[in-house]
């Protein structure tokens, strides 16, 4: 049963940053309460961060991985809808629903990477770790046949939200400063610029 038009679904989704943004303007003193005043953004800063990234082998090695990972990531979002409704004959609603189970699952995934990562495991340890994750659940929805249970495509779909989109949290603990000697706050955009470069 299809309870709306899928255009009200696309201005709903353009509405809600365009809310998101005007609401937060309330709380941005005490968001930006840290912010130093003195400096600006310029294109020589910007430049000075990707030199950083590509100069230091550890952040170089992080933002590759973070490509390649989000290459995953990006190919999952931007097919597997397609792939579960016109590949397998699946409605539409089925391949949405799986849509958001990924989606969702990665909200609590990178929490809780986040937190194990540097506490119980090293966050490099946890990014290969989320890699044969990745490859496993990748590989498992490959061989899907619309004759699966709903609890174990939805398991799959789990574990693909869980390690493509939920990759971002032991690397963003790897870029956070104290992480690398050289790193400053400024400097954090740098990976994050590698890891969605292909987006």
């Amino acid at each position: 049963m299809v309870l709306y038009d899928w255009r009200v679904a696309v201005v709903a989704i353009s509405v809600i940053p365009l809310v998101t943004l005007f609401g937060l303007q309330r709380i941005r003193s005490d968001l930006d309460d840290d912010r130093d005043p003195g400096f600006r953004i310029s294109f020589a800063g910007i430049l000075t961060s990707l030199r950083l990234i590509l100069t230091s082998k550890p952040l170089a090695t992080l933002a590759t991985a973070g490509y390649l990972y989000t290459f995953a990531q990006m190919s999952i979002l931007s097919f597997i809808v397609i792939y579960l409704q016109e590949a397998n004959g699946l409605s539409a609603e089925f391949a949405g629903g799986i849509f958001a189970i990924i989606h969702g699952s990665a909200i609590p995934a990178r929490i809780v990477w986040g937190a194990v990562a540097g506490r119980f495991l090293s966050s490099w340890v946890l990014l290969g770790l989320l890699g044969i994750m990745m490859s496993g659940s990748i590989l498992a929805m490959s061989l899907f046949m619309p004759t699966w249970p709903f609890w174990l495509t939805a398991l799959i779909a789990i574990m693909l939200g869980a390690s493509t989109n939920g990759v971002l949290g032991p690397a963003d603990v790897r870029i956070c400063p104290g992480s690398h000697p050289r790193i400053k706050w400024e400097t954090v955009g740098g990976p994050i610029f590698f890891f969605f470069l292909e987006s």
